[in-house]
């Protein structure tokens, strides 16, 4: 089923209006995403999820401050507090620059992607919302199924500025939809079966 719902869904997220301008910000970027996941996952990897990972995160503005409350900046949104002592000893010595950015963006999804499953789905929720979803898929006791996990995801309620109230899981659940529908903007390939987005539970 959520195969068969994701082109609506993308069809309806492209005619949103701040889109183009946010489609040409990203575009400038493909060539240092597609060399920086290269670099961490190999040249199978399916790059234009990278860079659909970079609109949904800041919208591809590099100097991008989240409200999240714990500083995450930059294209990517990362955390320094959390990250820097592992990027500097990988090599990455800080997030002033968009390469930086990226680079630490794609070290990242390599750690996120260091578990039991291989689904990219799965990989790009740690990354928003942390490991919460291994115990979910677990819960679940049907495989890494998207719609499975989320029914019995039981998380806090995020209060944003606005007063605006939403359960985490709901986020964390939109954030791997939103990845797999930006994605096909900025495709020139296909998937590789060793980085599938959805699994087999997913139809």
């Amino acid at each position: 089923m959520l195969r068969y719902l994701l082109p609506l869904l993308l069809a309806v997220d492209l005619l949103l209006p701040s889109k183009p301008a946010a489609l040409q910000r990203c575009q400038q970027y493909t060539r240092q995403v597609r060399i920086s996941h290269f670099k961490q996952f190999g040249t199978k990897y399916p790059w234009w999820y990278g860079v659909a990972q970079l609109e949904e995160e800041s919208s591809c503005r590099s100097g991008s401050v989240s409200n999240d409350g714990v500083g995450s900046v930059g294209l990517s949104q990362v955390t320094p507090s959390f990250w820097m002592p592992h990027l500097i000893k990988a090599g990455i010595p800080d997030l002033k620059t968009a390469r930086n950015q990226i680079r630490a963006q794609a070290y990242i999804m390599r750690d996120a992607h260091n578990h039991r499953y291989y689904e990219l789905w799965v990989s790009y929720q740690i990354y928003n919302g942390g490991r919460l979803v291994l115990k979910e898929i677990d819960r679940a006791g049907h495989g890494p199924c998207w719609a499975a996990a989320k029914s019995v995801a039981k998380r806090k309620d995020v209060v944003f500025s606005s007063g605006q109230v939403v359960n985490a899981a709901e986020i964390n659940y939109r954030y791997s939809k939103r990845i797999y529908q930006h994605g096909q903007k900025y495709r020139i390939g296909t998937d590789s079966d060793r980085y599938p987005f959805w699994g087999p539970y997913d139809n």
